[in-house]
């Protein structure tokens, strides 16, 4: 493994190379390019599982290196943030948790009404923020969207909107479910994270020296090389999965379906299941993208999700089995043991909020 010195001057490198052959207006990005490849290979522990440099590091290594390499350009790269990043934020859960009550019944939304014009505002407001994050004009906005006031504020301003825009009892209860798995999981998340320790991709030298030359926006690869032993599983997977369980199973929310033929581990059979699929795809590859994570953390960070989200699913099923009920104050308990394990463990808190901290 080469030294952190010699990558920076390589990765730097790099860089001068590139700012060459770019436009002008390009100069302050590859300044901030530069940045993004001494930072990225600071300091992190060795990884406890897989061990660094081991046969199972060296396997998922030598699967992820294609995607560590590809290169989107700038505007393809801005989009594939999104899903690639949302999933597994807090302040996400104000909008992921109305928008899976209306794909479970589009029919019992309300579109024209004020609580529709609050959600609208939000999605703007969060998007313009994330530009803003990932393009580097203002790094210092990423805090409050992970911070442990958002865990809490974000899930109730989103369950507020979701009674508002509908009245729907299993809207209702598809979006308590994806806030009471996505807690649930994450829990388990972290702890996986904390056990294994491993390095992120952004923090491995070999790594960040073959892929900082194909990325256009640098502040997500500064942004994930924060918590640098937080690779394995992935969190944003996790949620993703979390996110379209309930959409990809929405039948078994109402009472005339029963259970057992709602649940499909490939859901293709609608527009917005395939759909959901889709974000979950999309999230993985954004995450290898961005050097966040190696292919197999997503992949067990994905069965770990179906595996607590079908737990979930069947448990809460009424005892004819032809619905899954979910009430609002269900996800309190794991909201609750969530803000515990942040407060009493201060690695989960960094592993949840990526690293990131007011400047």
């Amino acid at each position: 493994r080469a030294s952190g010195s010699r990558v920076k001057a390589l990765a730097a490198g790099c860089c001068s190379v590139m700012e060459g052959s770019k436009r002008p207006e390009q100069k302050s990005l590859h300044a901030a390019m530069r940045s993004t490849s001494n930072s990225s290979v600071a300091t992190a522990a060795s990884s406890l599982w897989p061990a660094d440099g081991g046969f199972i590091d060296r396997v998922d290594k030598q699967v992820s290196q294609p995607i560590f390499r590809l290169g989107f350009g700038r505007h393809a790269e801005l989009l594939l943030s999104f899903p690639g990043c949302f999933f597994g934020m807090p302040a996400f859960m104000a909008l992921s948790t109305p928008i899976v009550a209306m794909s479970v019944d589009p029919e019992a939304a309300r579109l024209d009404g004020p609580a529709m014009a609050v959600f609208c505002v939000l999605c703007v407001f969060l998007a313009g923020v994330w530009t803003c994050v990932t393009t580097g004009r203002n790094v210092a906005w990423a805090p409050p969207l992970y911070s442990s006031k958002t865990v809490f504020a974000a899930p109730l301003l989103g369950t507020l909107l979701t009674r508002a825009i509908t009245e729907s009892p299993c809207s209702r209860s598809a979006a308590n479910f994806h806030l009471l798995a996505w807690f649930t999981a994450i829990i388990l998340v972290l702890q996986l994270k904390r056990l294994s320790s491993r390095r992120r991709p952004s923090v491995c030298a070999a790594e960040v020296e073959a892929a900082v030359k194909h990325k256009s926006l640098p502040a997500l690869l500064r942004l994930f090389s924060r918590d640098g032993n937080g690779s394995f599983p992935s969190g944003d997977v996790t949620g993703a999965v979390c996110f379209a369980f309930p959409i990809w199973t929405g039948t078994a929310f109402r009472t005339t379906t029963r259970l057992s033929s709602s649940f499909l581990l490939f859901p293709l059979s609608s527009t917005t299941s395939a759909l959901a699929s889709i974000c979950v795809i999309l999230s993985a590859l954004g995450r290898v993208y961005w050097l966040a994570h190696h292919v197999l953390d997503v992949v067990v960070a994905a069965v770990v999700a179906i595996a607590v989200n079908a737990s979930l699913h069947t448990g809460l099923a009424d005892e004819s089995g032809r619905c899954t009920i979910t009430a609002v104050w269900a996800p309190l308990l794991p909201l609750a043991a969530l803000l515990v394990q942040m407060k009493l463990l201060p690695s989960a808190q960094k592993l949840l909020k990526h690293g990131t901290r007011r400047q």
